[in-house]
């Protein structure tokens, strides 16, 4: 079970980080600041949402739970994380190593779908 998933991905100046969650509230914090904040007032951000979900799912079978503290994220890096029932699932590598990795790629292709629908839904 997969309660949500927050995905971090390095830009020039910071992170961009999209999280999304089982209730279909979903949040993309730009690096600048701006944010976009789903509060899932209607279903047309559901699908989105739910191919995310399943992605981390699919993730979470294949990774544990982490122990202890999570490290902090590098300069560089992106970072996975699958909030579960048995506690925090993470990967984290630089962007184009888990853009490759075949079990973190659905995940990052899921999120950046989610955030460009965002991102378009917030310009309208």
């Amino acid at each position: 079970h997969v309660y949500g998933v927050v995905v971090d991905v390095p830009v020039s100046t910071g992170l961009d980080t999209l999280a999304a969650y089982e209730d279909r509230h979903a949040r993309y914090m730009n690096f600048s600041g701006a944010a976009i904040v789903w509060e899932a007032p209607d279903t047309r951000m559901d699908g989105e949402i739910e191919a995310l979900l399943a992605a981390g799912r699919k993730l979470a079978e294949l990774i544990g739970p982490w122990e202890g503290r999570r490290p902090a994220l590098p300069p560089g890096q992106a970072r996975i994380s699958l909030l579960t029932p048995s506690g925090l699932h993470f990967g984290q590598a630089p962007l184009a190593a888990l853009a490759n990795d075949g079990m973190a790629a659905p995940v990052l292709n899921a999120a950046t779908r989610l955030m460009q629908a965002l991102v378009q839904l917030a310009e309208v």
